[in-house]
């Protein structure tokens, strides 16, 4: 109790001294103002945001492969890239699966239909294609496309050149660069993490074996000359990859988590771990996190 007196009575000792030789106290602070009010606007039936599978949409692609006849890593090819790829304004698809048949654009139409054109725009390869995506790789405003795939089939680099004479994509694999040796490439993404203002490229080779040390094919650095260069071991993204002699990796991705920019692998395999890769200060990166709780590892 003494405490608190003492704690009470220094402020009031010090308010009666500082008041210009008043001992009268100072008038009470006024009421704090009243509380701005919550208010909500309900959202009205028709406005609820609904999903309801468009049977309208020709989205024709099929293949033939069996399925109890495929390798894991043909189960888990295929995909789907996503972009307004002539300029229109309408999002475009390109669809990629199974070896039996050519890969699919569908280019839209903007009034909700869609038209398969791959043919005509030189997209109708057929391989074991996986993890597609679009990019501009050229800096030249258009979005040019790459194409992975399993079981050691080719990959693809093609170079958007529809408002040019050729009118469609050109396979510019040869001349890129970009040497895989990895049986699979599963997915990929385009992403400048050097900033120099040319999109590089990741790419993710799911169950693929390597020995420690070894170079990941992941990281290709767009030289801005239409050629890259492959930076898996000097950026640290190979050593902070591979588990157990193997790259599990299945999904790159990037995002801001800690306001600085950080690689995110997540693997999909015995291992069954998110890899957060962070830092890109001198394009040099460090394994910043592992999902895994350390009692769950394999």
């Amino acid at each position: 109790m003494k405490v608190f007196r003492g704690l009470v009575w220094l402020p009031a000792l010090v308010v009666g001294c500082g008041g210009g030789g008043s001992g009268s106290a100072p008038p009470p602070p006024p009421p704090p103002p009243p509380p701005v009010p919550v208010t909500s606007t309900p959202v009205a039936e028709g406005d609820a945001l609904l999903f309801e599978r468009d049977t309208a949409t020709p989205f024709s692609r099929s293949f033939g492969n069996v399925v109890t006849q495929m390798s894991d890593s043909e189960l888990l090819s295929g995909g789907v890239a996503a972009a307004d790829v002539d300029a229109d304004g309408d999002v475009d698809f390109y669809v990629v699966g199974g070896n039996q048949a050519p890969n699919h654009f569908y280019r839209n139409r903007g009034d909700g239909t869609f038209e398969e054109v791959g043919s005509e725009l030189g997209l109708d390869i057929i391989h074991w294609g996986s993890g597609p995506a679009f990019g501009d790789i050229d800096g030249d405003g258009d979005l040019d496309l790459f194409v992975g795939a399993v079981v050691g089939d080719p990959h693809h680099v093609f170079e958007n050149r529809l408002d040019e004479s050729e009118a469609q994509f050109v396979d510019i694999t040869e001349t890129t660069g970009i040497r895989l040796t990895s049986m699979n490439t599963v997915s990929a993404t385009f992403f400048d993490y050097d900033r120099d203002g040319f999109v590089d490229l990741f790419l993710t080779h799911w169950s693929n074996h390597y020995d420690a040390g070894a170079d990941t094919e992941t990281v290709w650095r767009n030289n801005g000359n239409g050629t890259f260069t492959n930076t898996s071991i000097e950026t640290g993204i190979a050593a902070a990859l591979v588990e157990q002699n193997t790259d599990w990796t299945f999904t790159p991705n990037f995002s801001d988590i800690d306001d600085r920019l950080s690689f995110v692998e997540a693997a999909l395999g015995i291992v069954e771990r998110t890899q957060v890769v962070e830092g890109l200060s001198n394009d040099l990166v460090v394994l910043a996190e592992d999902r895994l709780p350390s009692g769950d590892r394999p």
